[in-house]
């Protein structure tokens, strides 16, 4: 499935994000970007924080981030971990199997009503041919309890790796590749600037 190949991509980038300690915030498809090679990255840390940095991370009643791809623990200003990320992989994810977000509302106050107080709508209904199993696992990463969903990258990974066809064949690439996406903004991280990875176009 190639949804699924862009999502594990994009885990690949965000694993290497949290190992060193940061949380992006702001995972949604318009940060995913589509490279000649056909991999995907993840980009845009401008809104990245250190786990370790609770003044950036605890901001009750200022919401940074997209609301449509946002968790309900960031929309309501609370603290925020690695499982922050995995919730917008996810949204994301359900985003490309369904053809539209977990949630809509007339207004960004409409979608964070719901996204605090409602489940999205299965995924099954808006596209029959999700796998059963897919759908538990998407949805058990968009769920509200963060205790419910992965705790790790690495643990969503391990469930989507049945869905993914020939994975074995690029793991030491996919490794390479992930140390690419996330080399800059490290880099940037720690000088304290913001970073801003911009889509490769292809040249003739």
């Amino acid at each position: 499935n190639k949804a699924i190949h862009v999502i594990m991509d994009v885990l690949d980038g965000l694993e290497e994000a949290h190992v060193h300690g940061m949380i992006h915030r702001d995972i949604k498809p318009g940060n995913c970007y589509l490279e000649k090679n056909g991999r995907v990255k993840l980009g845009d840390f401008g809104l990245a924080r250190s786990v370790d940095d609770s003044s950036e991370l605890t901001r009750t009643g200022d919401f940074v981030g997209t609301p449509l791809f946002a968790s309900p623990e960031q929309v309501k200003g609370l603290t925020i971990d690695v499982r922050t990320d995995i919730y917008s992989v996810c949204a994301t994810l359900y985003f490309l199997l369904a053809g539209q977000a977990p949630f809509a509302g007339s207004t960004p106050t409409n979608v964070i009503a719901k996204i605090v107080s409602e489940d999205p709508v299965s995924l099954r209904k808006l596209n029959p041919q999700v796998p059963v199993l897919l759908e538990r696992i998407v949805m058990r990463g968009l769920s509200r309890d963060r205790k419910v969903r992965f705790q790790t990258v690495a643990e969503l990974k391990q469930s989507l790796e049945p869905f993914v066809r020939g994975r074995h064949a690029i793991a030491a690439w996919g490794r390479r590749f992930a140390a690419y996406c996330i080399d800059g903004a490290i880099t940037a991280f720690v000088s304290a600037t913001a970073v801003q990875f911009l889509p490769i176009t292809e040249t003739n």
